[in-house]
């Protein structure tokens, strides 16, 4: 019975960390797709995407701030408007 019980257990711990392992995937590449964004619209409103700008998107992490930085991308006037928001991150 207790054998029984450590093969369940284990099955278990498996399953939870599959579960856990998709989501954090899944996250991830959700972050990846917003970091994409946000360079796209800093290309397409700037005509490039400065290797400071670029790097220091592909640094951040939070989704909330990327989609932030997507508006900011849009509606700066100036690169350097834009490098003056990025510096507040970090």
């Amino acid at each position: 019975m207790l054998a029984e019980r450590v093969v369940e257990w284990t099955q278990r711990w498996k399953e939870e960390g599959l579960q856990q392992g998709l989501q954090e995937g899944l996250q991830q590449g959700q972050v990846q797709e917003a970091r994409a964004m946000v360079l796209e619209a800093v290309a397409a409103h700037f005509g490039e995407t400065p290797p400071d700008i670029a790097a220091t998107i592909e640094h951040v992490e939070d989704r909330g701030t990327l989609h932030a930085l997507l508006r900011q991308a849009i509606t700066c006037p100036t690169l350097d408007a834009l490098r003056e928001v990025l510096r507040t991150l970090g």
